[in-house]
């Protein structure tokens, strides 16, 4: 990420971040319903422990979280 921030800095632009956000419940499910081209769950729920919202202290201008209120599938 920083190669990012450093070659926007360069060009004197501004970087933001859309961070998509939805409850780990919700991407199982979605998954679940993908059928034939759904991935294992496991990953899926040991890469959402692993998340972490961007901020802009990482350098980014602005960071817009976007959450999923759907509990639907």
């Amino acid at each position: 990420m920083r190669g990012y921030v450093a070659a926007v800095r360069r060009w004197h632009r501004s970087l933001g971040a859309i961070c998509l956000a939805a409850p780990t419940e919700v991407c199982v499910r979605r998954n679940r319903s993908r059928g034939r081209n759904s991935v294992p769950e496991a990953p899926i729920r040991n890469l959402a422990l692993q998340l972490v919202q961007p901020t802009t202290a990482e350098g980014f201008a602005e960071v817009l979280l976007l959450r999923s209120t759907s509990k639907k599938a």
